[in-house]
């Protein structure tokens, strides 16, 4: 009886470990679908249609294009100069910090949390890709 008991104890506990295991492997990878609800926050000032820009320059094409390369957008002299390749760490250190990571540019919005930078980044890049 008390064999029986610690084997269901066992079982129960690798169980857990494995349901543990699973849902934090989820949690890490990137959401593209989550990534489109948070973009609604950017459509203010950008959109995904090329030719199409706002305030913000469009990011049609944005995953590993060189920074200042949308033609018919007024950029800031920061970013004229900044020569950035926005792949996808530049793109989430820029994101995170704007002002941080490119000083003098006009963009001022951030995005704070990892997994939101994570799911946005990832849906940027499957609408480069598409």
């Amino acid at each position: 009886m008390v064999r029986a008991s610690l084997w269901l104890a066992m079982a129960a506990t690798m169980t857990m470990i494995g349901v543990l295991l699973s849902s934090s492997i989820a949690f890490a990878s990137d959401d593209v679908q989550r990534g489109e609800k948070l973009f609604t926050r950017c459509q203010a000032c950008h959109s995904l249609v090329k030719g199409v820009n706002k305030s913000g320059p469009s990011l049609f094409g944005i995953a590993d294009r060189q920074s200042a390369a949308v033609e018919g957008y007024r950029y800031s002299k920061a970013m004229e100069g900044a020569g950035v390749v926005w792949n996808e760490e530049n793109l989430k250190s820029f994101l995170a910090s704007p002002r941080k990571f490119i000083p003098g540019v006009k963009m001022s919005f951030a995005i704070r949390k990892q997994e939101e930078l994570d799911d946005l980044v990832a849906f940027l890049q499957a609408q480069s890709h598409e």
